[in-house]
């Protein structure tokens, strides 16, 4: 019997000593879908009124995410005009993220565009509750900042 106990007692510290052990889960972790999309250049907003499907997949520190145009119509079988126009409409990409006071950082490993290959990208995060926003500014046409702003909701 105190075998039994001595052994139920070391199980119990060993269980609480690997979940203290473990990271804390990233808010971020989940399957969140694309909900909206809007495109700022100077004070102009744009909302995309169709932004496709995409879908964005966070676990751990791997990262996977996949986007179409989901306005796309096509024969049975495609022509090969519709299939140049389906690889201009799809983009896709995995590897690994880190994720650091509202900065999501994704490196591909895997991508639709093979320059992506190899190449970091950084975007600003906010999430609450069951909604992240991600935004990220680039210089356009005549170096006006260009901010574009996605909106997930994770999918439970």
């Amino acid at each position: 019997m105190r075998s039994f106990q001595t052994i139920l007692i070391v199980c119990a510290v060993a269980l609480m000593a690997n979940s203290c052990g473990q990271q804390p889960a990233l808010p971020l972790n989940g399957t969140w879908q694309l909900s909206t999309m809007t495109v700022m250049e100077g004070d102009e907003t744009t909302p995309i009124e169709e932004p496709g499907k995409g879908v964005l997949i966070f676990q751990g520190s791997r990262y996977s995410q996949v986007w179409m145009q989901s306005d796309r119509l096509y024969s049975d079988p495609p022509t090969d005009m519709e299939k140049v126009h389906a690889y201009d409409a799809f983009d896709a990409s995995a590897g690994t993220f880190t994720y650091e006071n509202g900065r999501l950082t994704v490196n591909a490993q895997i991508a639709r565009d093979p320059r992506v290959v190899g190449n970091s990208s950084t975007t600003m995060v906010s999430i609450e509750g069951d909604t992240m926003t991600r935004s990220k500014e680039r210089t356009g046409r005549g170096d006006r900042m260009i901010q574009w702003t996605s909106t997930y909701t994770r999918v439970k």
